[in-house]
């Protein structure tokens, strides 16, 4: 594979993986999923895309999962 097409492929997988993350975020902020259950998946498809994932970022992903269980909390159901 050359090197235009290892970009655009990891630019694909990147994508896919941000839209993992607002699924995951969805789901916890409707309460289908818990913050650790949201968090191993996530971390299991960077894995399986072979995207690795700073602590900085997952500390940032756990933030937003936080984030959302809060609205859902507040909403009180």
């Amino acid at each position: 594979m050359d090197r235009n097409q290892r970009e655009a492929a990891n630019s694909v997988d990147r994508m896919l993986l941000e839209n993992v993350l607002a699924i995951l975020i969805h789901e916890v902020g409707n309460g289908a999923i818990s913050l650790q259950g949201a968090t191993d998946i996530y971390q299991s498809i960077a894995r399986d895309l072979r995207i690795p994932v700073a602590p900085e970022e997952l500390s940032a992903v756990g933030n937003q999962f936080q984030a959302a269980e809060k609205s859902y909390l507040a909403l009180g159901r």
